[in-house]
C-alpha cells in the first residue's frame, strides 16, 4: 500500500464519532417566554375586527372623466413606466410620438388636484410606476380606428388562411376539412346582474 492510499482509507467520512449522542440541552423543557396574545376570552369579546376595503389609486370618479371629455376635449390614459424597477422609456416615447402629454397635478384647472396625491419633482402624476398622460379627444378617436382596422385586418387574414390553408391539425389541410373551417360570429348578450 503506498502512503496515498493508506491516507484515504484512514480518514473516515461522515460525522464526526459521537456527535449524535450529544445530551439534550438543559432549558430544552422550560415555558415558553412570550405569551400569544389575544389569549383570554376578555380580549376575545373586547376584539373589533377592522375590515380591509381596498382603494384604487389609479381610479377617478366617472363625473371627472367626464367632465374632462366634454368641457376639456381630453381623455386620460395611464402609461407604464416601470415593471419591476426596471425603466420602460420607449412605452412613454411611443406614447408622446402619438401625440399624448403628461398630466401634471394642475393641470386642467385643478380638476384632478383632490384626487391626486403623488407625483415626481416636476409635477407629473405618477403611482406605482404608471404616468397619467392625456391626448386631445379627436386625436383618440382616431388611435382607435387604426387599431380597429388594424384588428379587423388581422382576424380576416386569420379567417382566409383557414379557409384556404387549413388549420394546423394532422388532415387540417384536407378537402373535407377545409369545407367545414368556418368562423361563426354571433353575440348572446348575458343577463345584467342587478346592482
Amino acid at each position: 500500500m503506498t502512503d496515498e492510499t493508506q491516507a484515504e482509507t484512514s480518514m473516515r467520512r461522515g460525522r464526526p464519532a459521537g456527535s449524535r449522542n450529544k445530551p439534550k440541552r438543559a432549558n430544552a423543557q422550560r415555558e415558553p417566554v412570550h405569551q400569544p396574545m389575544h389569549d383570554n376570552a376578555d380580549d376575545l369579546e373586547s376584539f373589533d375586527p377592522e375590515l380591509y376595503t381596498p382603494s384604487d389609486p389609479m381610479r377617478f370618479p366617472p363625473d371627472v372623466i367626464r367632465t374632462l371629455e366634454n368641457d376639456f376635449g381630453h381623455v386620460l390614459q395611464w402609461v407604464t413606466t416601470e415593471v419591476g424597477g426596471k425603466a420602460y422609456p420607449d412605452f412613454v416615447n411611443h406614447r408622446r410620438r402619438q401625440g399624448f402629454q403628461e398630466v401634471r397635478r394642475g393641470s386642467f384647472q385643478g380638476l384632478l388636484r383632490p384626487y391626486v396625491s403623488s407625483g415626481d419633482a416636476n409635477g407629473v402624476v405618477t403611482v406605482e410606476g404608471a404616468m397619467l398622460m392625456t391626448i386631445p379627444i379627436q386625436f383618440w378617436r382616431k388611435i382607435k380606428a387604426k387599431m380597429k382596422a388594424a384588428a379587423d385586418e388581422a382576424k380576416a387574414r386569420h379567417e382566409q388562411a383557414h379557409r384556404t390553408e387549413g388549420v394546423n391539425v394532422p388532415g387540417g389541410d384536407h378537402e373535407s376539412a377545409l369545407a367545414h373551417n368556418k368562423h361563426r360570429h354571433g353575440y348572446s348578450p348575458y343577463e345584467k346582474v342587478p346592482d
